[in-house]
């Protein structure tokens, strides 16, 4: 009996041996701490409400809190905009003790309460939360095109912007509330009235020719954020798309035919090498919108590269024309992968470099013909000079400059025709030398490169001469494509 006594007495001696002695209060009750924020010049312990004149819902708070008998060890604090299911607040707990914030507004303006408290190392809670109410005015999200991604017609004489059926539009889509609040991005073509909804964070509409089938178009684009706000509806052509006389600029679409896609690519030359082009095609019996695509491409290639690729794609070789100035160097990665694939390109520009200070010369990096080195040769062409098939080619007809081509220009920028093919290639018309004066040597000025598995064709023919000014086209085209190119 006196063993269970003691048991019995145990836990009331340990109860009287903890009692707090005077003077000591390391074992009296916890006090709960004290939370402060800080809002310009708002303390949340005075009884002042802060008020602050938002121009959006993002704001910037801090916070922080004191313990008598301890530490902080994290904080709680909601948003009276934030609620679950029930409709009763969302707690939210942090270690930091600052926080940029952006308010879901669900009113273009809205009073909005925001509630912190501490919590310290033993769990007691500040029972009288840090308060700051603020009147918050939502921002409607705003669009723009990416610059240069479309053909923008503002400022230019042209009546239509032509394209072909691939056409990728990109835009960007933001809001000063924070590009969270964002909650939908809509789409439309021709009709305003039905919209498509994309998935966010694809800022670009992919429109494929069974979409923009040929004629005139128009496309929108607008977004909506979490306040129900709409932004502007963008359009491409836009409103302020005109002609000086008031007349709206228009955007169509142009079909593609046959297996040849004809680009001429040079602003300076446009006037008088296009009809040459055609010419000598037309000789050959083919017909523009018939048997072959032409592509008037001196101002402005696809922005987005997988249209420029779709639309080469959707042929088996490519005629690229050009001289002096042109955007090579742009598709050049298009082209060698279509060549890749299986197509055939011929090319002929001169724009391969620029000559340095010091009298050489360079290439682009990349460019996408089988040169190996410019070698600065010749310093014009005269149209009694003949461009002759080197020995193995006979089979290719001769030509003639139809005017003086020269590269000679004040300061010596460009530099002058010749070039050593690469590896890869082999010479196929030169420029003999002339007896003079002046003495102008022999120049290399096309090249072959033989299809992949079948040395028998060409996968690329370059000339570095601009052959649309050169006389006989029908007589080589007909060599290129019945013989070069027919694999």
């Amino acid at each position: 009996m006196a063993r269970w006594t003691l048991l019995l007495l145990f836990p009331l001696i340990v109860w009287l041996g903890c009692e707090p002695r005077a003077g000591d209060d390391s074992q009296m009750d916890n006090r709960p701490p004290q939370t402060h924020l800080s809002v310009g010049y708002f303390r949340a312990d005075s009884s002042q409400v802060d008020t602050l004149g938002l121009s959006t819902s993002r704001v910037g708070l801090s916070w922080w809190g004191e313990d008598a008998d301890g530490w902080i060890d994290h904080y709680l604090y909601r948003w009276s905009t934030e609620v679950d299911s029930a409709g009763n607040p969302v707690w939210h707990s942090t270690e930091a003790e600052s926080d940029t914030f952006v308010v879901l507004l669900t009113q273009e303006l809205m009073t909005v309460r925001f509630e912190i408290v501490a919590v310290d190392n033993q769990g007691s809670v500040d029972p009288t939360p840090a308060v700051t109410v603020f009147p918050a005015y939502n921002q409607k999200p705003r669009l723009d095109w990416v610059a240069m991604s479309q053909e923008l017609l503002s400022g230019t004489a042209l009546d239509t912007c032509w394209t072909f059926g691939y056409n990728t539009f990109h835009f960007n889509v933001w809001d000063l509330d924070g590009n969270e609040t964002i909650t939908r991005v809509l789409w439309a073509l021709d009709d305003s009235s039905s919209w498509t909804e994309l998935p966010l964070g694809l800022n670009s509409i992919p429109l494929t020719p069974e979409q923009l089938t040929p004629g005139w178009h128009k496309v929108f684009v607008k977004a909506q954020d979490i306040a129900q706000a709409w932004s502007q509806t963008l359009s491409y052509p836009r409103p302020q798309d005109t002609l000086s006389d008031g007349r709206a600029q228009v955007w169509a679409v142009k079909p593609t035919v046959g297996s040849l896609l004809v680009v001429f690519d040079d602003p300076a030359e446009e006037a008088l090498g296009v009809p040459d082009i055609k010419d000598g095609l037309t000789g050959m019996g083919f017909q523009e919108h018939e048997d072959y695509t032409f592509w008037l491409a001196t101002d402005w290639l696809p922005y987005d590269e997988q249209d420029f690729q779709s639309i080469i794609e959707d042929f088996s070789m490519v005629f690229w024309f050009s001289w002096k100035n042109t955007q090579n160097e742009t598709a050049c990665d298009n082209l060698n992968l279509f060549m890749a694939r299986g197509g055939r390109v011929l090319m002929s520009t001169s724009d391969l470099g620029r000559r340095s200070n010091s009298g050489g010369t360079y290439l682009f990096d990349g460019i996408c013909v089988p040169v190996d080195s410019l070698t600065d040769e010749r310093d014009r062409i005269l149209p009694s000079h003949p461009l002759l098939p080197s020995p193995g080619f006979e089979h290719y007809p001769v030509l003639h400059m139809r005017e003086a081509v020269s590269f000679m220009s004040p300061g010596g920028e460009y530099p002058r025709f010749g070039f050593r093919p690469d590896s890869s290639a082999v010479e196929s018309y030169y420029v003999p030398e002339t007896a003079g004066p002046p003495l102008r040597p022999r120049a290399a000025l096309a090249a072959r490169q033989p299809a992949d598995g079948r040395p028998e064709k060409a996968k690329q023919l370059y000339f570095s001469v601009p052959l649309h000014k050169a006389d006989n086209l029908d007589s080589l085209f007909r060599v290129v494509i019945d013989e070069e190119f027919n694999w």
